[in-house]
């Protein structure tokens, strides 16, 4: 567990979600205020699992949430990894007019894998939301960047993925949250489906993480809803991570899975200035 204190900047990270939940049953809380334990339940808060349950699944994953996540994977509408290069044959997508013309029988432009060393991307999640998204918009969210991910590695590069809480707690800027995937890790549905889909993710656990800086009890509630900046980033080894900002009622425009696709894709494509992924439409 990476834990960080300066004069200014407050740092819990763990190297997964055992960690965390390890780390959590050993730490104090440090506000009297503790809403990761004292708030009420509910299936649009938390899907119902309170404090215990959140930790309960950051053990062991949240397996009917990984069942949920394979189904509407597939269907939405897939992800197309545009991490390719053009080459000349002859058949192909489209035809190059010039070698055409010439006579050159490859004259068909085809798109073809990049070979080599495969490139990673590193991609932080940052989850922090509105009391007013719902436990369906989370869901969307999580499963749009799930296929985004997926599609992505399939396609030949290798992902590392991080999910954050980030906060603006008084004088201290506070980044907390877990490791969900190393580039080389292979998809772990189940850490992923609780990491990114899971309210009780952020609600329970992220809300305690939060309880144990030593800044005393938060009031009201627990801090405000902040995007995820390139300082907080370099903070967890994040220097040239594309950040995924879901604050605020961002989360909003995944009301549907297809709009969380499209969400999830634009914003990507925006913080990596190119094209990594479009949508079949």
């Amino acid at each position: 567990m990476q834990v960080t204190r300066s004069a200014d900047r407050i740092v819990f990270f763990g190297h997964n979600l055992n960690d965390v939940a390890s780390w959590l049953a050993a730490t104090p809380a440090e506000w009297r205020n503790e809403a990761s334990r004292t708030m009420y339940g509910e299936n649009s808060w938390d899907l119902g699992v309170g404090y215990q349950g959140a930790l309960q699944l950051a053990r062991t994953g949240w397996s009917v949430g990984s069942s949920e996540l394979c189904d509407k994977m597939k269907a939405l509408p897939p992800p197309v990894n545009t991490h390719t290069k053009l080459k000349f044959d002859i058949a192909g997508h489209y035809p190059d007019v010039g070698r055409f013309v010439s006579g050159q029988p490859d004259h068909m432009l085809t798109k073809g894998k990049v070979h080599g060393k495969k490139p990673t991307v590193h991609v932080i999640c940052n989850m922090t939301a509105s009391s007013s998204v719902s436990a369906q918009e989370y869901l969307n969210f999580g499963t749009a960047l799930c296929a985004i991910v997926d599609k992505l590695e399939a396609s030949g590069r290798r992902v590392q993925l991080d999910v954050t809480f980030a906060n603006a707690l008084r004088i201290h800027r506070t980044v907390v949250g877990w490791n969900v995937k190393q580039p080389g890790d292979p998809l772990d549905l189940s850490a992923v489906a609780f990491s990114l889909a899971h309210p009780a993710a952020y609600r329970r656990l992220g809300f305690a993480m939060w309880e144990r800086t030593p800044i005393g009890d938060y009031s009201p509630g627990h801090g405000r809803c902040t995007p995820l900046t390139k300082k907080d980033a370099e903070l967890i080894d994040g220097e040239n991570a594309l950040i995924l900002n879901g604050d605020g009622g961002s989360l909003s425009s995944c009301r549907t899975p297809a709009g969380a696709v499209d969400f999830v894709s634009h914003q990507l494509n925006r913080v990596a200035g190119e094209i990594l992924v479009e949508v079949q439409q």
